[in-house]
């Protein structure tokens, strides 16, 4: 009768340990740090960070729904709407604008745009057509502390580029 402890379909337990540390440690790396100590609710990022994912959300729904969109700056009130450019045969839902105000401390300061120069009293609109392109505009926001971003949109690309500082189009 052979020894019954020489199994060689399982694993030693040095094996095991060894494979348990290595994911441990991947995963240590890999998961993003979902603690937001450092950062106030409200602030330069999380408002550039909507301004981000609105322009790529309207650039892929006025291709999808084959509607046209606009993302309107208000200078007056802070803010930024989505309006349904649609006929007003449809549903009226559809043009009920969708706002965001920017957060205490933050400030919409101009919208670049290449022919039309800066805009940065009342408002300005910012087009995404049915075929998949949109403005060129640079939109600029800055803080109570000095810090400014500028989210630059590309007429074909399907996302916004942000840099941390004041970009123009000269």
């Amino acid at each position: 009768m052979g020894n019954r402890f020489q199994n060689p379909g399982g694993f030693t337990l040095i094996e095991l340990v060894a494979v348990i540390s290595i994911i441990g440690m991947m995963l240590f790396f890999a998961i993003p740090r979902l603690d937001n100590t450092g950062e106030p609710e409200g602030d330069l990022k999380t408002a550039s960070r909507w301004i981000l994912l609105n322009v790529q959300a309207l650039k892929s729904r006025s291709v999808t729904e084959h509607k046209s969109f606009a993302l309107h700056a208000g200078f007056d009130d802070n803010a930024f709407s989505i309006v349904d450019l649609s006929p007003p045969e449809q549903t009226a839902a559809a043009h009920s604008p969708k706002e965001y105000r920017l957060p205490a401390g933050v400030v919409l300061t101009d919208v670049e745009y290449p022919k039309k120069g800066t805009v940065s009293i009342q408002g300005t609109d910012i087009y995404f057509y049915k075929k998949g392109y949109s403005d060129k505009a640079i939109i600029h926001l800055k803080d109570e502390e000095g810090g400014i971003h500028s989210i630059v949109i590309e007429p074909f690309l399907p996302s916004a580029r942000l840099y941390d500082e004041y970009v123009a189009f000269n």
